[in-house]
């Protein structure tokens, strides 16, 4: 039996109740890996931890399935509402994800079920979600494509199939290229002379070891 209880935004990262963004990123991330077979659109267990802290501007809200409610052990899906605070409020972000060995079971429609009726509840008429899929070819009998821009996706994928079910279409395509490296010069000598031709001392080229700061972040549909 699984059972989903509301977790109550953390306070601060090291608030008790931020294991439910840790809990969340380890599924998003095995889900991730899972898909593309790397790692590189993962988040830490940290960072989930820091973003799940509401802010003025931005706040998420978290219901989480277990086997054993007393067991934050027994963690087999998650949904998670993003809502932002100051603008776009007639709208919200709202993510499922429920471990391979568990679906098929209704875990999921209940999660989005508790994520809707929240949403309703705060005012939010448009809902948005996202998913990552490998490389899929256009041409395929079961391409999905989306009501704006170019693309196209699975349609017999098992989150377009319970996305489209539930009552969601497809929005937009975004597609990430990735280059493996090193680059060839071969490859890369014609691209930077072309690149230094046309903006000329306009760009400068920066680079450092270790970890980039910033002073704020944004991310991306269903």
């Amino acid at each position: 039996m699984v059972t989903i209880v509301e977790v109550p935004p953390p306070a601060s990262p090291d608030d008790p109740t931020a294991w439910a963004a840790r809990a969340q990123t380890r599924l998003w991330n095995a889900e991730s890996v899972a898909l593309l077979g790397y790692a590189d659109l993962c988040d830490t267990e940290e960072a989930a931890a820091r973003w799940a802290v509401p802010s003025a501007h931005r706040m998420s809200l978290r219901w989480i399935a277990l086997t054993d409610p007393d067991d934050h052990d027994t963690v087999v899906g998650c949904a998670t509402l993003q809502l932002t605070l100051k603008d776009n409020l007639t709208t919200a972000g709202l993510f499922v994800v429920v471990t391979p060995e568990h679906r098929r079971r209704g875990i999921g429609t209940q999660l989005l079920a508790a994520g809707e009726q929240r949403a309703m509840a705060e005012g939010r008429t448009t809902l948005q979600s996202w998913a990552s899929q490998p490389g899929f070819d256009e041409g395929s009998p079961s391409a999905l494509t989306p009501e704006e821009g170019s693309g196209a996706i699975d349609g017999d994928s098992a989150t377009a199939r319970f996305m489209l079910a539930h009552g969601y279409r497809l929005e937009q395509v975004e597609v990430h290229s990735m280059l493996r490296v090193p680059v060839q010069p071969g490859v890369i000598d014609p691209l930077e002379a072309d690149a230094a031709a046309n903006i000329g001392d306009a760009y400068r080229l920066v680079g450092w070891a270790g970890r980039a700061g910033s002073t704020g972040s944004g991310t991306t549909g269903w």
